[in-house]
């Protein structure tokens, strides 16, 4: 009997592992996709400011300690900016609620 549950233990570990990779790289192309959409968001809304660009201050670079090629991550307020509430929570808590 001891053997079965150890089998069991076995089998959902393997499961686990098996689709781990898998949602890994949906939270990678999610996390990428409301990274586009924050930027074309502050595209539309700043469009009709002068010498605005996308991803800078007025043309100067947010960080300029960093190399241009070096992602740095948005805090998660400026992550979450353009999503509605319900979203945002089930995103932020994915991890919580799913296991």
């Amino acid at each position: 009997m001891l053997l079965y549950f150890r089998l069991i233990d076995v089998e959902a570990a393997d499961g686990y592992n098996a689709i781990q990779p898998l949602m890994l790289a949906e939270q990678d192309r999610l996390y990428l996709k409301q990274l586009k959409k924050n930027r074309e968001e502050e595209r539309e809304l700043m469009k009709n400011v002068p010498g605005w660009a996308v991803g800078t201050y007025f043309g100067e670079p947010i960080y300029k300690t960093v190399s241009p090629n070096h992602h740095v991550d948005p805090i998660p307020e400026e992550y979450y900016a353009h999503t509605c509430p319900k979203t945002a929570y089930d995103n932020w808590h994915y991890w919580d609620s799913q296991f």
